[in-house]
């Protein structure tokens, strides 16, 4: 793999009945975004709805990056839609772009309470979140402060 097939950005998106759950950005220079929790039914804070831009290490993103598994690779470019899905709707993506400026994105539709994407995907967005959520976290806490200072 050459460095032009180097991942330099990750995004994973969940939406819930239409309503984003879930939005992480992270790219190689250090760019974070991040937004809900993934929680599908409840648990909700108010500042989960809030997105939260920032900068931080890069060594965030090589965390998330290696955590890029051959089950993510092997979906990357495909769209799976559950035939009959039951329970709220939901669409999850997951997507990289490389450093030649080329990106894949691997897109599941599918319903709460129907079979969920593959283990390999909803491990990686689970390690996304646990990546990502002490920054998270901070940040609701900054902002939890200033409203309180106010």
């Amino acid at each position: 793999m050459g460095a032009e097939d180097e991942v330099v950005a990750i995004m994973v998106v969940l939406l819930v009945d239409d309503r984003q759950a879930l939005f992480a950005l992270l790219d190689s220079q250090g760019s974070i975004n991040r937004m809900g929790s993934g929680l599908i039914d409840g648990g909700l804070d108010l500042l989960d709805r809030d997105m939260f831009v920032g900068v931080v290490n890069e060594d965030l993103f090589q965390q998330l990056r290696g955590k890029i598994s051959p089950a993510v690779n092997a979906f990357l470019g495909h769209q799976l839609n559950e035939a009959n899905p039951m329970g709220k709707l939901c669409e999850l993506k997951v997507a990289v772009k490389y450093a030649n400026g080329r990106d894949a994105a691997s897109v599941w539709r599918y319903g709460s309470e129907s079979e969920k994407p593959h283990p390999g995907i909803v491990t990686f967005v689970q390690e996304t979140i646990q990546i990502t959520e002490p920054w998270f976290q901070e940040q609701k806490a900054m902002v939890t402060r200033a409203s309180q200072a106010e």
